[in-house]
């Protein structure tokens, strides 16, 4: 269970107030207080009235709760389930010094309310400037920790994330607006044809002294009906539909609320009645245009016509582009999904464990580790069991400096994890050269490591034996085995130098228990877990227990869902088009009507007025086909970093995007163009 450290004046700094109780005081300096979150208030101590004054055990120690927070209040940046002072940070950490005390206190996050007239550009001048001299004397020893000054709706997504975030939002952004001019250019297909079939009612009802005042007002009337109605639909649809979005993966570590919102949803109106505005001025403009008795002769009716044309275009050539974008990345996912990651994950529990809340060095950890894997081992339900501080495809951020004394003294980039012995065989890791880590490999004895496949080719030469030098020890390790390389933070990065230290060498207090069971379903060894645990040490907390098949699945979800979303968006922009270009060829047809009836009676066949119906359609389609793959091929450079083993120029989803618009845009055009070449030249020339 998570938690947050904070000073006193924290929650009044942030103008919380609290559902029960209250919060610390100013001047608050007891270190046995505790907050709840409104969440762990419900689910442990069902909503109780009386919860203030009540002591919970938190680390073996108790704590006196004070009051519960209130609902939705998360923190600026992370979402703890509790909040104690600051004052408890020894008791709580089990350490017997102050982190406080300590020059460097990289792990404190400060929050403030800036005053009148203040901006976030003088707040980080001040701090920049007292950090440099209160780090003057560190600035050689640590220069890559500088203070960041963030707005508080920015702490979420720390500065690391947000080119990536920013690319994720600003590429669906990109398509929904095409989707969105897509549709509008629908509605003005739609609502040129319909104004052309009441041409005669604009031109009576002008005979009789309507003014075009009196017609705009009833055109944008329509106009606005269809607007809100659309809009309307469309809030209930994303309301519907949000908590699928919500679940959508994101390229950050953190949960971000992406429920139904009702700042979005005033934004999606607005944009949505803006585009119906845009498009009743654009009918009207050219509806409005036409005077009466041209409209009773027929004389001016050619523009509308041309404008229908060009809408349809416009609407083919948006949804081109948004099927090269699904064509490319519904091909990312595909490869993705069949990305090897170096090790099986089938049939694996995972579990992680944190000792730095419990009275372990590392000694007693170690102890503790082995122990625990060698009883797990003895369970009939436990086939293999490995511990290892971080897992694979579990985002390995530990850089480590490294140099190759006598072969390579310039220092190089490397990632470095620890594990135990059993590691690699419960993984199905190969070893491609010298062994694996065995008990042997202690604390006591020679400091050994194990490099993987791209790390022994940059030194060239057979690695085993070398000697590998980490940046912050003093003596350096022996080369002992090479093992392949395996996807470490993502299926989409290259393979990066990487070392492996034996745990017992290189201690760590929070770790992942890995169980590899005796059948399909890991679950099952959930239960000798938590029994070998308690039995060794009853106060340690499992955490996450997960199969890990679940995270080579959640690696490759970012990736399924950017394909969905783009199908979807992409489908609409399709189904619109094809829509427009239906409507937009019937009434063509229905004008050009006594035109067919006549060709008929001079003896052309149903089969030659069919084509040139579909000729009539296919024009303005293949224009815009055209356009939306010269477009989509310019754009395309852009989604680089989001594929996966497809180029963003690649023939293969070009070749299937033309063919399917072209295939929607000649099912669309037949149906309309068969129907007219049907009419017979006698009934037609009789309506006439």
């Amino acid at each position: 269970m998570a938690g947050e450290l904070v000073s006193p004046n924290y929650f009044s700094v942030l103008a919380v107030e609290a559902v029960r109780g209250g919060f610390f005081g100013p001047a608050e300096q007891a270190s046995d207080l505790v907050v709840l979150s409104h969440g762990l208030w419900l689910r442990q101590f069902g909503a109780a009235n009386d919860i203030v004054g009540q002591r919970i055990t938190l680390n073996r120690d108790a704590y006196t709760i004070v009051g519960v927070a209130p609902a939705g209040f998360r923190g600026p940046a992370w979402e703890p389930e509790f909040w104690v002072p600051i004052a408890a940070q020894p008791k709580i950490l089990a350490v017997d010094y102050d982190l406080l005390s300590e020059p460097d206190i990289h792990w404190l996050q400060t929050v403030g309310r800036l005053a009148d007239g203040v901006t976030r550009a003088r707040i980080a001048s001040f701090v920049a400037s007292r950090w440099s001299d209160a780090h003057e004397s560190e600035a050689q020893s640590s220069p890559s920790w500088i203070p960041v000054v963030l707005a508080a709706n920015e702490l979420r997504i720390f500065p690391a994330y947000r080119a990536t975030v920013a690319r994720f939002v600003v590429g669906f952004s990109v398509l929904s607006v095409l989707v969105l001019l897509t549709a509008s250019a629908n509605l003005a297909t739609m609502l040129l044809a319909h104004g052309q079939l009441r041409g005669t009612e604009i031109a009576v009802r002008c005979a009789l002294g309507a003014t075009r005042g009196h017609l705009a007002r009833r055109l944008a009337a329509e106009v606005a009906v269809l607007g809100t109605v659309g809009t309307a639909f469309g809030l209930l649809l994303a309301a519907l539909a949000s908590p699928l979005v919500s679940r959508l993966p994101l390229p950050v570590p953190v949960a971000l609320q992406l429920s139904f919102d009702g700042g979005a949803a005033v934004l999606a109106s607005l944009a949505g009645l803006a585009g119906c505005g845009v498009v009743g001025l654009l009918v009207g403009f050219v509806e409005l245009r036409q005077g009466p008795f041209m409209l009773l002769r027929g004389g001016a009716t050619a523009r509308a016509p041309r404008l229908a044309t060009v809408l349809v275009a416009a609407q083919v050539a948006g949804s081109t582009i948004l099927l090269i974008a699904t064509a490319l990345l519904v091909r990312s996912a595909w490869n993705t999904a069949a990305v090897e990651p170096g090790f099986d994950a089938h049939g694996v529990l995972s579990a992680r464990i944190a000792l730095d809340s419990r009275d372990y060095d590392a000694a007693g950890g170690n102890a503790l580790y082995s122990a625990l894997r060698r009883q797990l081992d003895a369970d009939p339900v436990v086939e293999r069991a490995a511990i290892t501080n971080m897992m694979p495809l579990g985002r390995i951020h530990s850089p480590v400096k490294a140099t190759l004394p006598g072969a390579m003294d310039s220092p190089f980039d490397a990632r470095l994890t620890a594990t135990s012995p059993g590691y690699f065989e419960l993984l199905h890791i190969p070893i491609l050269a010298g062994r694996r880590f065995t008990d042997a490999d202690s604390a006591d004895s020679r400091q050994v490591a194990i490099i993987n496949r791209t790390m022994a080719a940059i030194v060239g030469a057979s690695p085993l034996g070398m000697p590998i030098q980490l940046s912050w020890e003093s003596e350096p390790r022996t080369i002992v085995g090479v093992a392949a390389d395996v996807k470490y933070n993502s299926l989409t990065e290259d393979a990066i130098p990487f070392i492996y230290a034996p745990l017992a060498q290189q201690h760590w207090p929070e770790v992942v228990i890995l169980i590899r069971a005796t059948t399909p379903n890991p679950i099952i060894a959930l239960t000798p877990l938590r029994s070998v645990l308690a039995a060794l040490d009853p106060y340690i907390s499992l955490e996450n227990p997960r199969q890990l098949g679940e995270q080579f699945v959640a690696a490759g979800a970012q990736s399924r869902a950017n394909a969905g979303m783009a199908a979807v968006l992409g489908i609409v922009a399709l189904l619109l088009a094809a829509t427009g270009l239906y409507g937009m060829l019937s009434h063509n047809l229905a004008v050009r009507r006594r035109e067919f009836a006549i060709r008929a009676a001079v003896g052309a066949s149903p089969q030659e007025l069919a084509r040139a119906g579909l000729a009539s359609g296919l024009r303005p389609a293949t224009v815009g086909l055209l356009a939306g793959v010269l477009c989509g091929f310019l754009a395309a450079g852009t989604m680089g970093t989001l594929l996966v083993g497809v180029k963003p120029h690649d023939p293969v989803s070009y070749g299937t995007t033309i063919i399917a618009v072209l295939l929607v845009a000649i099912g669309a055009a037949w149906i309309p163009a068969r129907r007219a070449a049907n009419v017979g030249s006698r009934a037609a020339l009789g309506d006439e």
